[in-house]
């Protein structure tokens, strides 16, 4: 989970909720995968820019392709051409070292009126993957992403309704020794040293939590709601939606709430909380602990 607020460009994640690639290309053929658009989509009034691409380095150098003199962008509800373009080569035609790759630029940039569509090769009857032209295209990407911290969380149920039937799971790190009643890593039979430490997001892979990350966290959201809150519904899904603070803001308060949990009455925090780990989370049955404070 570091650095979370780079998962607003997360792709994996949005795809999934997108299903940006559910479409076939014409004749029930797949879409070629040497003509690559947006997955998320395009704004109506920004350039559109689909790349084609004759791999030249790396694991796919096997292929070749060259793109033919005209393409078109084709309305996937009518199948109607709605432009007819020639693509340009990109850097004279030398191949770009990040990609390995030859590269012309097809710019269908005057298509903006909103829909579904698909780039074809007219020649060859090449396909892209189908994409969306919208206002709001972004903002099942930004939902979809912000999630990700409502799966994060310790310590709370993720019910189907809200999680999907597949990542649905009890509240975890809650049982005897566990969260509520983590001890100091350094005086583990010490009962003295036991606090209620629950809540916070888990880490990246694992389920560890820290205060510097999370404090993090909640600063770039803030600075994220203060730059654009229209843009922060109470609509994300998550089982704070409709109570009519926005859903980022719910979030904040989540973390916020186990940074308090954290904190000494010096006013230092507690560095670090280590979880035992299994899969589902509710599986984890051993103790946690917490690290010494600090005042970074």
């Amino acid at each position: 989970m570091k650095r979370i607020i780079g998962l607003y460009l997360a792709i994996s994640i949005a795809l999934a909720c997108l299903g940006a690639f559910s479409a076939f290309a014409q004749d029930d053929k797949p879409p070629t995968p040497f003509i690559v658009v947006d997955q998320f989509g395009y704004l109506p009034d920004q350039s559109k820019i689909a790349v084609l691409r004759d791999p030249e380095v790396g694991f796919d150098n096997g292929w070749d392709f060259t793109p033919g003199p005209v393409y078109q962008v084709i309305n996937t509800k009518t199948q109607q051409v709605v432009f007819e373009g020639q693509p340009t080569v990109w850097n004279k035609g030398a191949v770009d070292p990040s990609s390995g790759d030859r590269v012309w630029h097809f710019d269908f940039s005057s298509v903006t009126t909103p829909g579904s569509y698909l780039i074809r090769d007219k020649q060859a009857a090449y396909d892209s993957y189908t994409f969306e032209i919208s206002a709001d295209v972004y903002k099942p990407v930004l939902k979809a992403a912000t999630r990700m911290l409502f799966y994060q969380r310790a310590g709370f149920a993720k019910e189907a309704k809200y999680a999907g039937d597949a990542w649905a799971d009890g509240a975890s790190h809650l049982g005897k020794g566990q969260d509520s009643e983590a001890r100091l890593y350094s005086r583990k039979g010490d009962k003295s040293t036991e606090r209620d430490l629950r809540g916070g997001w888990y880490d990246a892979g694992d389920f560890n939590k820290y205060t510097a990350w999370t404090a993090s966290y909640v600063i770039s959201l803030l600075g994220t709601y203060e730059e654009k809150p229209a843009i922060w519904t109470d609509d994300f899904n998550i089982p704070e939606s409709g109570n009519g603070v926005p859903d980022l803001l719910d979030e904040v308060k989540w973390g916020t709430d186990w940074l308090v949990r954290m904190q000494n009455d010096d006013g230092s925090v507690l560095s670090v909380m280590g979880l035992s780990h299994a899969s589902p989370p509710s599986a984890a049955k051993g103790p946690s602990y917490y690290g010494p404070a600090t005042t970074a």
